[in-house]
Order: C-alpha cells, then structure tokens, then sequence
C-alpha cells in the first residue's frame, strides 16, 4: 500500500513540475494504478483509479507555470480512463492469479501422488516423504532461514527418495541383513533422485539437496563423502529430519523408536552423523512446537515429560 501511495505521489510531483496536464506526463499515474489492480485486484485498481483521478484533476493545474486551472470535463474524462484502466487489469490480474493458484495446486497433487506411489512400494514408508518434507520445514523455519529457502526444503524432502523407483522391492522389504551388492543398490538412491529432479527444470535447484541427504557431518557418508559446510544446508537439514522420521518408523529389520529416544540418538550423533546446530533446532520443534507437525499426529503424543535437555 505504501508503493502505491508513493506512486501517486511521484506522478503527481512528475506531471506538476513538467508544467502540468497539457504535458504527456500525467500517463505515469497508469504505473500506480495498474500495479494497484495487480497486487489487489478490481477493487484495488478501482481505488487507485479514484485517487489518480482526484490527483490528477482538482489537484492539478492545466499549465503549472501560469496557474491556468483544467477544465472539469477534462479531469472527469481522464479520471474515467484510470477507473476503467484500473478495473479492467484488476479482473484480469484476479483471473491470472486464480489460473497460477489451479496451476500450482495441479503441480503440487501430482507430485504428492507420484511421491505416494513411490512410498507405497513399501508397507514400512508410507507417507514417509511426507512426514520428512513437514518436519524438514519446520526445521527450517526454526533456524529462521527465510520463505524461498523453505519453500525448497519442504519439495527438496518431498522428492529426496524418488530414486527408490529404482530399487527392486525385494530388496527395500528385505527382513534379513542386506548382501554387499543390495547394500550398494541402496547407496544409489540419492543420485537416482538427484537424475530424476535434475531431468525437470522446475526440480533442479533441488538436486544437491537430495542428492546429499545421506552424507554426514564427519564426512563418512555417502554417496560424495562430504563433510560440515560443504554438505548443503537443505541436504543437512534433510539428513535430520529423514533420520528422525525412520527411526521412529518400524522397518520389516526392527521396531520404531519412541520418539524420545530418537531424539536422544539425534543428540548422541551431534557432529558425527549430523549437523549440531541442525539437531538443536529439530529437538525445539518437536518439544515445542508439536502442533505444528499434522502428519506425525496419528503416531505420537508429544508431552513435556519426555523432553531430551
């Protein structure tokens, strides 16, 4: 609301001081007035419109020099033309934003779809992606990184296992120990994710992140062996949140974890397997923002006597 006020204002001071409205300057009160009707709409263009009106009419001299004042039929005509400018880019900039909304909402079901199926291969996955993607998030917010970058981790984590497709079920649902070559069949996972994003351009600022989210803070993990900051930030984040959410999973090899002591076993890994600081703000999240994590409801009853200090 500010831009626009000082929108106007701008125009009025351009059309003023370049001698009035019998110059082709009083055209810039348009700017305010379409950007209005884009950022809120019919109503916020109608608005605009009106005050350029009253700005650029009773407000404003026909030859600023002299002082000659327009005529009413002149500042009336133009008024109309802002209303009506700001009317018609308000309903189209509505009917644009309603159609990116569709869209957006289109492409985020068909991905929640896609990364459904991939945890139905397993019974012990379901909804995992999910639940990573939610606590990921929130470990985000926790570090107070800002929206964009949250916005990343959240789809980052929701596309971090896609490259299990590649994995024969046999293997994923395995109740024994697994062979050197299946335990190599596992390890591939992340870059068949990292191929699999990196193959559609709107996935590929995602792609080191998923890649990474195996590696671990003392360097001992897989599949690049990197270690501290050279692992990326949303990859670090990912290690954490994916740990938490699989060790208080049961697996066809064990039961889950209470969620206590997986927060436990997050602390006793701090700078080895995980990011210290990352662990500090995921113990926060869930000690004390439990309500902010839908999908892990159904699961856990997070109370305060549980806490890890």
């Amino acid at each position: 609301m500010i831009l626009i006020v000082v929108g106007l204002a701008l125009a009025w001071a351009i059309t003023y001081l370049t001698g009035g409205t019998h110059r082709a300057f009083p055209h810039t009160f348009y700017v305010p007035v379409i950007f209005a009707a884009y950022r809120f709409g019919a109503s916020g263009g109608l608005l605009t419109g009106g005050l350029a009106m009253i700005a650029c009419g009773p407000l404003m001299p026909l030859d600023a020099d002299t002082g000659q004042a327009q005529s009413v039929q002149n500042w009336v005509s133009r008024g109309a033309f802002f209303v009506t400018i700001g009317l018609i880019s308000g309903g189209g900039a509505t009917i644009l934003h309603d159609r990116l909304r569709r869209s957006e909402r289109l492409h985020e079901d068909a991905v929640l779809a896609f990364v459904k199926t991939i945890d139905a291969k397993s019974p012990y996955t379901a909804r995992h992606s999910e639940r990573v993607s939610e606590l990921a998030t929130a470990i985000a917010r926790e570090m107070n990184l800002d929206q964009g970058y949250c916005e990343r981790i959240r789809w980052a984590a929701l596309l971090h296992d896609v490259g299990k497709l590649w994995i024969p079920d046999n293997v994923l649902n395995k109740q024994g120990p697994l062979s050197m070559d299946e335990w190599e069949l596992i390890r591939q996972h992340p870059i068949r994710s990292e191929e699999f994003v990196k193959s559609i351009e709107d996935f590929r600022e995602y792609q080191q992140d998923v890649r990474g989210h195996h590696e671990r803070y003392d360097g001992t993990g897989y599949p690049d062996g990197l270690s501290g900051s050279a692992i990326p930030c949303g990859a670090r984040i990912l290690a954490v949140a994916d740990a938490f959410e699989a060790m208080t999973s049961a697996r066809p090899y064990r039961p889950g974890l209470s969620y206590r002591d997986a927060l436990a076993e997050l602390e006793a890994n701090r700078g080895t397997q995980f990011d210290p600081q990352l662990v500090r703000a995921c113990i926060r999240v869930i000690q004390t923002h439990p309500q902010h994590l839908y999908y892990w409801h159904d699961r856990y009853s997070i109370s305060p006597e549980s806490r890890v200090d």
